[in-house]
């Protein structure tokens, strides 16, 4: 096992020590009535197949993807279709959702899995049974089958790199997949490795991981290459697979020209079920957890569960939340209320303390070069932040906006409390022509 430079330049120290759980991921209890958003992935909405009144099955489609970065939708209970609504998602982003009451018996839960004999299966059975899955990147709401695909213009992926690192470098739920449900994950490779034939495999861990690491060091299922294992420093945005990139690169196990592909282990975890039990994207493991909860746990809930469901399995608050957000504290989407339902893309639920959010007004520019030090990717936030003000977008990118992945490292480092993230996300949006 080696251990890696990470971040020549920038990043954060993250002070505290990763969420320690007293117990091992657990079933949430299943919601009486689930909302299930049409949009869980980074193309356009499904298209609804059902109506109002259609009694459905654990696992039937919903929604059917149509179009590029779309992906299928499944009821994750059996009930009846209360109605189709206009249902707003962290982040104020707004879709229609399909409300299932629940009400049958399950197809599925409670029951042993049937087993396909996946070894048998050729490449493109196995990427279509994970299209039609509708499984789906958590990082970026990428289908798996789409990402896949990248690989079929006959050039090799020479490299598969399962990475445990996480947006929010205190949460436990990828090393705790590994730990719990290691013979899912190595199947699930082994059937990525059927699929894109790596030279190599990496598995890249947090410093504070380094017992898990130790364990799938040298690992190697019945196909794909041994699994060499990796750590690096707890440092913030150390997930992105660009850092990830750099730092094999410095250590000179990769070059530039190597062709990766990055996955998670739980998503691995959900190749395994949606090839060999035929299972459909049905559930997630969520991290609740945040200053304000009771008791932080590791919960496996079913799509379309609310998140104030979630805190009530958790002992509610003990503290007032000062915010509430998905997927992390610094790069997360804000939900306005509780009433908000999990989707394929939720990885943690977080209710933050005013001490956690550092909430505090925002000043003028003091040019103290502090978000300079924090950025990852090299760029001057304080320059960007001043062609931003006077609306001149073109020079922003000429500046390097574009390489921005707006981790939101430079707006936690402003002692001035700007928004750098949130203005340059902004600018992103705005055509390139176009100024203000």
């Amino acid at each position: 096992m080696k251990r890696l430079r990470n971040f020549r330049t920038g990043g954060l120290l993250i002070a505290g020590e990763p969420v320690r759980l007293t117990e091992q991921a657990r079933n949430a209890y299943l919601p009486a009535i689930a909302v299930v958003p049409l949009r869980q992935h980074a193309g356009a909405p499904a298209r609804c197949v059902v109506r109002p009144g259609d009694r459905v099955e654990e696992g039937q489609l919903l929604g059917r993807g149509e179009g590029r970065a779309s992906a299928d939708v499944h009821s994750p209970v059996p009930g009846l279709v209360r109605r189709v609504s206009r249902v707003r998602l962290a982040g104020g982003v707004e879709c229609d959702a399909v409300e299932v009451a629940l009400s049958g018996s399950f197809s599925r839960l409670g029951k042993p899995p049937r087993l396909t004999p996946w070894r048998s299966m050729q490449r493109h059975e196995i990427v279509r049974a994970i299209r039609d899955r509708g499984l789906v990147r958590a990082s970026d709401g990428i289908p798996l089958a789409e990402a896949l695909s990248a690989f079929e213009d006959g050039s090799p992926c020479e490299l598969i790199v399962v990475t445990a690192l996480t947006g929010e470098p205190r949460n436990p739920v990828e090393v705790q997949v590994l730990s719990e449900r290691r013979e899912n994950v190595l199947e699930g490779f082994e059937m990525l490795c059927r699929v894109l034939a790596p030279l190599s495999a990496f598995a890249v861990f947090d410093d504070a991981d380094a017992s898990v690491a130790l364990a799938w060091d040298g690992v190697k299922g019945s196909e794909g290459p041994p699994i060499q294992a990796f750590t690096v420093p707890r440092m913030f945005p150390q997930h992105l697979p660009g850092r990830i990139d750099a730092a094999l690169l410095e250590a000179r196990v990769t070059t530039s020209t190597t062709r990766s592909f990055f996955i998670a282990p739980s998503l691995l975890a959900e190749v395994y079920e949606a090839v060999a039990e035929e299972k459909p994207s049905l559930e997630r493991c969520v991290l609740v957890a945040g200053g304000a909860v009771k008791t932080p746990a590791i919960l496996k809930a079913r799509i379309g569960t609310s998140i104030g469901a979630l805190f009530e399995e958790c002992g509610g608050f003990r503290h007032t939340p000062q915010r509430i957000v998905l997927d992390g504290a610094l790069e997360g989407r804000v939900c306005p209320d509780l009433d908000i339902p999990i989707t394929k893309t939720t990885a943690m639920v977080l209710a933050l303390t005013a001490e956690e959010t550092r909430t505090r007004p925002e000043r003028a520019c003091v040019r103290c070069g502090v978000c300079v030090q924090a950025c990852p990717e090299g760029l001057d936030p304080m320059r960007l932040h001043k062609l931003y003000g006077k609306g001149l977008f073109q020079d922003m990118r000429a500046e390097g906006l574009g390489e921005c992945t707006l981790c939101g490292a430079c707006a936690y480092a402003c002692p001035s409390r700007i928004p750098l993230a949130q203005c340059f996300a902004t600018a992103m949006k705005r055509p390139p022509e176009e100024t203000r």
